[in-house]
C-alpha cells in the first residue's frame, strides 16, 4: 500500500506469516539479527541503510498482529 501524506511518500509492505519473533522486535534492523537458520541476518539492516541514505526511514509495526509489517517512508523532493 503507497499513499502520499505531505511530502512524504509512505509505503507499507505486509504479509500474513509468523510475523516477527517477539525475541527479536527491538532489533530487526540489527546487523546479523535472524530467526532464521538460513538467513544471514543482514535483509532489514541492509533495508534501513540503503533508506536512510535517501533520507527515508522504515520502521516495524509493532501493532500488526497478522503477520509482519513494514513501513517505508521517503522524502518527495522536486528536481528541476
Amino acid at each position: 500500500h503507497t499513499q502520499i501524506v505531505g511530502k512524504k511518500l509512505l509505503c507499507s509492505i505486509s504479509d500474513n506469516g509468523p510475523g516477527v519473533n517477539k525475541k527479536l522486535i527491538d532489533k530487526v534492523f540489527d546487523l546479523y539479527q535472524s530467526s532464521k537458520n538460513e538467513s544471514a541476518g543482514i535483509g532489514l539492516w541492509l533495508s534501513k541503510y540503503i533508506i536512510s541514505k535517501y533520507k527515508g526511514d522504515i520502521s516495524l509495526d509493532k501493532t500488526y498482529k497478522k503477520g509482519a509489517k513494514f513501513i517505508i517512508e521517503l522524502p518527495i523532493t522536486n528536481h528541476d
